[in-house]
């Protein structure tokens, strides 16, 4: 996808996707979930779409309720 996409276009595909919870919560099983995208986005929000930040903001908040 980062071929085709590019780095921001993939991490804005990736935050538009639908939730995979697993995959976010081994992430902070091994204390690393500022690496998930919606971190990074939320990090970094003059890199992407407004709306993207929006979304990356509201997946945080349902992925941190899991």
């Amino acid at each position: 996808m980062i071929k085709r996409h590019g780095i921001i276009g993939a991490a804005e595909r990736a935050v538009n996707r639908k939730i995979e919870p697993a995959g976010y919560k081994v992430l902070v099983e091994m204390g690393m979930h500022d690496l998930t995208f919606e971190a990074v986005i939320v990090r970094y929000p003059d890199t992407f779409n407004q709306e993207v930040v929006s979304r990356a903001k509201s997946r945080l908040k349902e992925l941190t309720e899991i």
